[in-house]
């Protein structure tokens, strides 16, 4: 089994969740559990993922692997087999995330305007390509680190993991998940206040900063459809 580092970073997160999560990844027998704790200086989840790589990978002797994830999911399905399965097969990797009593299968991007969503349809195959695997739960290869550099921290949080995962591809990195690993994600961050904000702001900002003419122009048209909406 490769050697794998666990990171998480925490908000006003309970004790208790992050023992859970100890427990449920131990059997993945990890080289270091390492929890960034945010809740005082309200870095953004993109900097205190960093801030966990950067420890991560200042490790003796080096992890193989990097597994970030939230405090608020639960893993319904997870063994060192389905790890190995779908690190060997892609760079950055994921599973099958439940939310909201629905079940999504994998991240993908509209090519029209680069907007990032989660997808219900179930893949033909095991593991399977995606455009992007969800922050909530990420496995990295750690050499593709140096590559790829660290996420981006102006999204400060959401749409980061969509970000990192297009700039990897660019990099010729690949990105795949498995239904062998399934987790529920609570989604705390739905109390956030800011959180539409953020998302809208983060999209817009994804698109600027690599989006196509084409990308860019299309968004524009759409913004009378957007305005009638709210109308």
């Amino acid at each position: 089994m490769a050697r794998i580092a666990v990171i998480t970073v925490t908000y006003n997160t309970p004790k208790a969740d992050i023992i859970r999560l100890k427990k449920e990844t131990k059997c993945l027998s990890p080289q270091a559990f390492i929890v960034i704790d945010n809740t005082h200086n309200h870095n953004g989840f993109a900097k205190g993922v960093n801030e966990g790589i950067c420890q991560a990978l200042s490790l003796k002797p080096k992890p193989d692997q990097l597994l970030i994830m939230n405090p608020d999911i639960h893993f319904t399905k997870l063994s060192q087999k389905s790890v190995q399965e779908v690190c060997s097969a892609y760079d950055i990797w994921g599973g099958v995330i439940q939310q909201h009593g629905k079940t999504y299968y994998k991240g993908v991007i509209d090519p029209n305007n680069l907007s990032g969503g989660l997808s219900q349809t179930p893949p033909a195959t095991n593991p399977y390509p995606v455009d992007f695997v969800s922050g909530s739960c990420m496995g990295i290869r750690a050499s593709i680190v140096p590559r790829v550099g660290l996420l981006n921290e102006t999204y400060h949080m959401y749409y980061e993991d969509v970000e990192w995962c297009y700039r990897a591809t660019k990099k010729g990195c690949t990105v795949g998940a498995t239904t062998s690993i399934t987790y529920d994600h609570f989604e705390n961050s739905t109390k956030y206040p800011k959180k539409d904000y953020y998302l809208t702001r983060n999209r817009l900002l994804f698109l600027w900063q690599h989006g196509s003419l084409w990308q860019k122009i299309h968004e524009l048209l759409t913004i009378p459809k957007h305005i009638k909406k709210l109308l």
